[in-house]
């Protein structure tokens, strides 16, 4: 997947890895597989981050919700999806909004940030 750097399109895009691949995988133990995984989904929640810091919030939508593909106890990736949502303003994207913030507060609920 690549992520552009703004609608100027003068700066280099930036790689962001796509999958884990199940080839380097199948050898691994799976504690090893599963930290593979929590590190690619750390990655993408920071990449949302990131995205949503500069303004690209349908792309901060996209990694976030790679993030929670790949670790949906990721209440901190459920945070920024929602900002992301928000920030797009529209109807659906406030819906989704809020119920990412939910899911964030289900999964941390003493979490106050």
């Amino acid at each position: 997947m690549w992520f552009d750097r703004g609608p100027d399109k003068s700066a280099e895009d930036i790689r962001l890895v796509d999958t884990l691949n199940p080839a380097a995988l199948s050898t691994a133990s799976p504690a090893d597989a599963d930290a593979a995984r929590q590190l690619v989904a750390a990655c993408f929640s920071n990449a949302g981050a990131c995205l949503l810091r500069a303004g690209l919030h349908a792309d901060a939508v996209y990694a976030c919700g790679r993030a929670i593909g790949l670790d949906s106890g990721s209440a901190r990736a459920h945070y920024r999806r929602a900002g992301a949502h928000a920030a797009l303003g529209t109807t659906a994207d406030l819906e989704l909004a809020v119920a990412d913030l939910e899911a964030a507060v289900k999964l941390e609920p003493g979490n106050v940030q």
